[in-house]
């Protein structure tokens, strides 16, 4: 019987809350299957779609996805890569890539220490 391993990786959504790479009520978007859908970062740095706290990224993109499919199950989503951080007078930011910034930085001060 095989197991499945879940993949754990560094940098949480209270992370970048914490190194200024997001804020709470900074507002996610994507557009899925033509349906806009968007998301927020609460105070509690969890994600919220449609009024309700799905706590991680790629839950509440899961939850988006199951939305517009309308399946029974969410499927399962990279919320990372699914959501897009919507940024005054720019172009939208994939959450991965402030993530990505975000693992770089913690990187370089834990090789100073």
């Amino acid at each position: 019987m095989s197991e499945r391993t879940r993949v754990t990786y560094e940098g949480s959504i209270s992370d970048l809350v914490t190194a200024g790479l997001i804020a709470p009520g900074a507002k996610l978007e994507r557009t899925y299957k033509g349906v806009k859908l968007t998301a927020t970062i609460n105070e509690a740095h969890g994600v919220v779609f449609k009024g309700l706290d799905y706590g991680s990224p790629s839950k509440a993109a899961a939850a988006a996805r199951q939305f517009v499919l309308g399946s029974e199950s969410p499927p399962a989503t990279n919320g990372w890569s699914f959501w897009m951080l919507k940024l005054p007078k720019r172009d939208p930011v994939p959450l991965a890539t402030l993530r990505e910034q975000y693992i770089q930085c913690a990187g370089k001060d834990s090789a100073v220490a």
